[in-house]
């Protein structure tokens, strides 16, 4: 799994044991508000006729990141 993450410029961490509880903030803060946007994105890309596939996810994702 290193190998592969390396080769791909993948970064892996973990985090010390009994610390989760002090990141559920980013799932308030951050990430559940860019679940929100992304699956808005998802859904209206859809609706345009235009949906998320294997050849655009990134770019999409990068662009409602931003």
């Amino acid at each position: 799994m290193h190998k592969l993450a390396f080769d791909h410029k993948i970064v892996l961490f973990s985090l010390p044991l009994h610390t989760t509880h002090k990141l559920q903030a980013l799932d308030v803060g951050v990430f559940g508000p860019f679940q929100i946007a992304w699956v808005k994105a998802c859904e209206d890309s859809a609706i345009e006729g235009d949906p998320v596939t294997q050849e655009n996810v990134v770019q999409r994702y990068m662009d409602v990141s931003h």
